[in-house]
């Protein structure tokens, strides 16, 4: 166990003690006390961060799996929960980089190869006005047909 910074809470030390007994002694009761502890917290601040409940779930799962696997690099000379946070933090703010690297405005207008502007179109699976007209001369013409027809 390596020297605890002397200015840690009493939490951070409890910590740093669940820490070692996971690292050095492969204790998953340790590993799922620090879980209980911060998975709340976590999955609020990553839910801040993206707005979307099941990306924070995730992102949360993923913060976890990444600092148990790093925990041979933590240190006690700052908190778990700030290493811990940070991980989470770091990994949410890649995650919306790589979100917004995938995605195009619409609204944007763009240069093609030729360097001329031009303006995204997307189709639509709505029909369109002259489409919707037509199915409902359709359905007249077809309830018309189907009153001229005799009851048998």
């Amino acid at each position: 166990m390596e020297t605890v910074n002397p200015q840690l809470t009493d939490k951070a030390i409890r910590d740093y003690k669940l820490v070692c007994l996971a690292r050095e002694k492969g204790d998953e009761k340790a590993f799922s006390d620090l879980l209980n502890l911060y998975r709340e917290p976590l999955y609020l601040m990553l839910l801040k961060m993206t707005n979307d409940p099941v990306e924070a779930d995730d992102l949360t799962i993923e913060a976890f799996s990444k600092a148990f696997r790093s925990l041979h690099l933590y240190s006690p000379t700052h908190a778990f929960s700030t290493w811990l946070f940070t991980i989470a933090s770091n990994n949410c703010i890649d995650f919306i980089r790589k979100k917004r690297l995938n995605t195009i405005s619409i609204n944007n207008v763009y240069n093609n190869d030729e360097e001329e502007k031009s303006e995204m179109q997307i189709a639509s699976s709505n029909p369109t006005p002259e489409e919707e007209v037509i199915t409902e001369q359709r359905i007249k013409i077809m309830r018309q047909a189907v009153q001229l027809l005799k009851p048998r």
